[in-house]
């Protein structure tokens, strides 16, 4: 994909709320012109080296740390460079699953390890923190890897949207 738009599905709940398994979403990637990826943007990026989770090779999920930070929780709380991290993306979690027979997507830990994000690398994470399976552990993220910003939901629950719903209006 080169300067335009690609449409994706979303293979699993990791990031539930926000989207759903079966979601089709529409991918920008004309956003690479600005001169960073933001905090709390939510990207397609292909999947990493170090990811044994093989069955999908394209992932979705939200950019947490930049390159430059150090990232680290206590409980569920995120600290960047000893900070509190405010995540006003992210939904009211308590209640909330992924799909029929999921655990419940609140985490009371989330098991960040103190980690330096390399210059170039970015450390994202799924909103459905207790099943999502991201930089928690596979590490960092190459810019090279993120395909483009999740621009619109298009297709929900197997219906085509009359409006679509933009993914920066998905927050609990």
């Amino acid at each position: 994909m080169s300067g335009g738009l690609a449409v994706f599905t979303v293979r699993s709940g990791s990031m539930a709320p926000t989207l759903h398994a079966g979601d089709r979403i529409l991918v920008v990637d004309s956003w690479r012109a600005r001169s960073h990826i933001y905090r709390g943007e939510v990207v397609v990026l292909r999947r990493v080296p170090a990811d044994p989770m093989l069955q999908d090779s394209e992932l979705v999920e939200r950019v947490i740390g930049m390159p430059g930070e150090t990232i680290s929780s206590r409980a569920d709380t995120i600290y960047i460079n000893g900070r509190p991290l405010a995540t006003p993306w992210l939904p009211n979690l308590v209640g909330v699953v992924a799909g029929p027979g999921e655990q419940p997507c609140a985490q009371r830990d989330l098991n960040i390890q103190r980690t330096h994000i390399p210059a170039g690398h970015y450390f994202v994470m799924g909103d459905c923190q207790e099943i999502s399976y991201d930089s928690r552990y596979w590490g960092t993220v190459p810019a090279s890897y993120i395909v483009g910003e999740v621009f619109d939901v298009f297709i929900r629950n197997g219906h085509l949207l009359t409006s679509p719903i933009p993914v920066s209006t998905l927050v609990g």
